[in-house]
């Protein structure tokens, strides 16, 4: 039989479970069903044990091969193993059995184990969605090799009650079917009773009773398979023997890709030979698979079709769950300074509702406040919310309120969420700063000085003023934001025209081109001192009243902590307040490049390209005559009116 008559593809398979949703039908799980459950699938189950054999034979390289999920920590333990001639070939059939028993051969530490790798794990979306399935009548039971207990806890959840069936009752599964249950048979035992089966001895025997229900049970109901690789041998002849009786009943084995391994190959055949239809789908994944059945079975019931919504709205997406960067420094070889200032915004706001003349909330706002700097408001979902005191609030929007004023409490997350809430706070502190230390402002982001220097270009008189631009920066856990404050040129003109982006570009270049490091910190000392003065500052707002909105931007800087890890570049600090550092880096050198030294046979390094170039041979230097030309051709991108300035170039 050729491969692909094994093969049914995805949609028909989806369009045939839909079909037959009438019909009862059984999940079988495997281990790959957990894994976005944050269950450690089989294959990673074998390379723990592995490394764990390794490194206590091994006990100086403990850190150096903890990271199992590495291909080069797995390259060096699987070579280590090869070399003692007492393991099993890498991909053999019998590595799980094997490992797990050499590992770990006392049962009760395997129990501990598994133990240890379910503990507060939650179900993930396709064992919520499988008893929703249970539910409709279409899922009649879950049989299992996994031993996490994830189906009885989605099933809890789902307010099911689980009949849960193990090696120690397996005589439990003879009971008359009930709609408002789900059977769940774990073939492997689950972590929470006395009996686990991982060793070769213990999964080359089924239990008999489990073995005689497999055959009656899967005469007239429809078997589908997910996230398991057929490696038991003793289940996989279980299932060749109930697929080998009489019946109606179907085998649907969804894999993982389009590779089929001889052990499916075998129980399809076997299937067919007796006249059951049986075939392989290639999924994308167990949880992806759920959710589309459950998506086509109840495509018609609207109230099914919310409640799926639900379930996937109040599950975690893991894996779309960021992992923050994270570098641990335990020591301090050179600070970086930032231009970043702690910043603490008014704990609530006022929020309120205005009565609108049609026009859009942000328009009514702009044209009731005008050019007034007492206050300043924000739309948000259909409400103003504003910083200043209930007195101006209600001296300005005066008849255009409806209902009350309240005050709404506020926090750094909202801030850093909400965009318009961002505004209203950088809108506030312009205005605040502006007026404390004299200058013009726009605003939405710059601050600017009020002398300015006059600079005519193509007939044009613009002014440029030396300016700020400010932002906001917030910290990874969110209660702490920071106010950036970057040196930058206004540009205006008396007639207030447009300035032309290379006008901007040429003035800027100008005025920064030229700026390291050393004056650009003097640059940023400088405003630092116009608008602080040496101290933090605090203003209320409005400025110069008795309002409890209160703003602080400290006058101190945050500065990052580097650990430099080669010792040669290491700066050996003067001592830095640890408050004062709130970031951590690590200084990598620069890779090195690899040169054909010029007297001798042996490759040479730098960094540095050009250097490198320059003072030694490129790296395949010993090629040219060989594989090389002994000519460098260049190819020059140039204008076509200054190609014929010089002879050597053609256009």
């Amino acid at each position: 039989m050729a491969t692909n008559t094994y093969m049914l593809e995805y949609d028909a398979f989806i369009r045939s479970i839909k079909q037959n949703k009438n019909v009862s039908h059984a999940v079988l799980l495997g281990a790959g069903a957990s894994i976005s459950s944050q269950i450690q699938s089989a294959a990673d189950c074998i390379w723990e044990w592995k490394r764990d054999i390794y490194s206590s034979n091994n006990p100086n390289t403990t850190l150096i091969v903890s990271n199992f999920r590495s291909e080069a920590v797995r390259r060096s333990i699987q070579a280590w193993l090869d070399a003692q001639g007492e393991y099993p070939l890498m991909g053999s059939s019998d590595e799980y059995s094997f490992y797990a028993e050499k590992a770990y051969p006392i049962e009760a530490d395997r129990q501990k184990y598994f133990e240890q790798l379910a503990y507060n794990k939650a179900p993930y979306i396709g064992y919520k969605l499988l008893c929703m399935l249970n539910n409709a009548g279409i899922v009649k039971s879950v049989w299992t090799t996994n031993f996490d207990g994830l189906t009885e806890r989605a099933a809890h959840q789902m307010n099911i009650t689980p009949i849960c069936i193990t090696l120690d009752d397996p005589e439990r599964i003879f009971r008359n079917e009930n709609s408002h249950e789900l059977l769940y048979i774990a073939l492997h035992g689950d972590y929470k009773y006395s009996k686990l089966k991982n060793t070769n001895q213990e999964l080359d025997t089924q239990n008999n009773i489990f073995k005689d229900a497999l055959k009656r049970y899967f005469v007239d109901k429809n078997l589908i398979v997910m996230g398991y690789s057929g490696r038991d041998k003793s289940l996989m002849n279980a299932l060749k023997e109930a697929f080998s009786q009489p019946g109606s009943g179907r085998l649907y084995w969804c894999g993982f890709g389009d590779d089929i391994c001889s052990e499916v190959k075998d129980l399809i055949d076997i299937a067919r030979v007796n006249n059951r239809i049986a075939y392989f789908i290639s999924t994308d994944g167990f949880d992806k698979t759920i959710l589309q059945l459950s998506r086509a079975c109840f495509e018609d019931d609207i109230v099914k079709q919310e409640e799926i919504k639900k379930l996937i709205k109040s599950t975690i997406k893991k894996d779309e769950t960021k992992t923050s960067f994270r570098i641990e420094s335990p020591r301090d070889d050179k600070f970086v300074k930032s231009n970043l200032h702690p910043v603490a915004f008014p704990k609530d706001v006022y929020q309120f509702e205005i009565k609108t003349n049609g026009e859009h909330l942000w328009n009514n706002i702009d044209q009731i406040i005008g050019n007034n700097r007492d206050i300043v408001a924000v739309p948000f979902k259909g409400k103003v919310f504003a910083v200043s005191s209930i007195a101006k609030v209600k001296e300005i929007f005066g008849d255009y309120l409806k209902g009350d004023i309240l005050k709404d409490p506020i926090g750094v997350d909202d801030i850093r969420k909400v965009s318009v809430f961002q505004r209203l706070m950088m809108k506030s502190i312009l205005i605040g700063i502006s007026k404390s230390a004299n200058l013009e402002t726009d605003g939405k982001w710059k601050l600017w000085k009020k002398t300015t220097s006059k600079k005519a270009v193509n007939g044009i008189e613009y002014f440029i003023a030396d300016a700020v631009e400010l932002s906001f920066f917030f910290g990874k856990d969110t209660k702490f934001a920071y106010l950036s404050i970057k040196p930058t040129i206004h540009i205006y003109t008396l007639s207030n025209e447009i300035i032309p982006k290379d006008i901007k570009l040429q003035f800027t270049k100008e005025k920064f081109d030229r700026l390291y490091n050393a004056q650009y910190d003097q640059a940023l000392e400088d405003w630092n001192s116009l608008i602080f003065h040496n101290n933090s500052l605090r203003f209320t707002f409005p400025i110069l009243t008795t309002s409890d909105m209160s703003f602080s931007i400290s006058n101190n800087v945050a500065f990052s902590g580097i650990k430099v890890l080669n010792d040669k570049y290491k700066s050996y600090p003067i001592s830095m307040e640890q408050k004062k550092i709130v970031f951590k880096g690590v200084e990598f050198l620069e890779p090195q490049l690899l040169f054909q030294n010029k007297n001798s046979d042996f490759k040479s390094r730098d960094f540095h390209p050009m250097r490198g170039l320059v003072n030694h041979y490129p790296f395949d230097y010993q090629n040219n005559g060989i594989t090389n030309t002994f000519n460098v051709e260049l190819g020059v991108l140039c204008p076509s009116k200054y190609s014929t300035s010089n002879p050597q170039l053609s256009p």
